[in-house]
């Protein structure tokens, strides 16, 4: 997939998500939306794909050591674990 299918895909899962409708299926569609949008960066930016949500933090860390003039000074140390 390349930056257009991906930012397409945010965009669906967006106005999804803003409809009124069922709060759970809203949450998901955001969610889903957060990571199409991140996807579609790395995509145009690095030409990487994610694959997996999960995958997200691992990604942006090795590239931020390879690239970090171009993640325009990403934080990306805040621990995995712990409440909110």
């Amino acid at each position: 997939m390349n930056f257009e299918v991906h930012y397409e895909k945010y965009q669906k899962f967006k106005d999804s998500a803003e409809q009124d409708r069922y709060i759970p299926s809203r949450i998901e569609d955001y969610f889903k939306s957060a990571f199409h949008l991140i996807e579609s960066v790395v995509v145009k930016k690095f030409g990487l794909h994610i694959q997996k949500h999960q995958k997200v933090r691992t990604v942006l860390k090795q590239n931020v050591k390879n690239h970090p003039s171009e993640m325009g000074g990403m934080i990306l140390s805040a621990p995995l674990s712990g409440g909110f």
